[in-house]
């Protein structure tokens, strides 16, 4: 499994933002903007994603499959 953190770089004049991929997969995006316009749904609700990633790289890891982390900034 390759699970992949992508975020903005310190010196980006774009909207700051994290996304995190599994094997090339979008499972997590955010990024700032306007209160009315949260990419985490509405109530924060869109963090309950976290449970699950946590969920697929423990079982991941308890099969013994290899997990390769990559940082990125763009």
């Amino acid at each position: 499994m390759i699970v992949e953190i992508i975020q903005d770089s310190p010196e980006s004049l774009h909207t700051k933002f994290i996304k995190i991929d599994f094997d090339g997969r979008q499972q997590f995006y955010v990024s700032e903007g306007e209160p009315e316009d949260n990419t985490l749904n509405r109530n924060f609700s869109g963090c309950y994603m976290i449970q699950r990633m946590l969920e697929q790289v423990y079982i991941a890891g308890q099969k013994g499959e290899d997990i390769q982390f990559i940082n990125k900034q763009v």
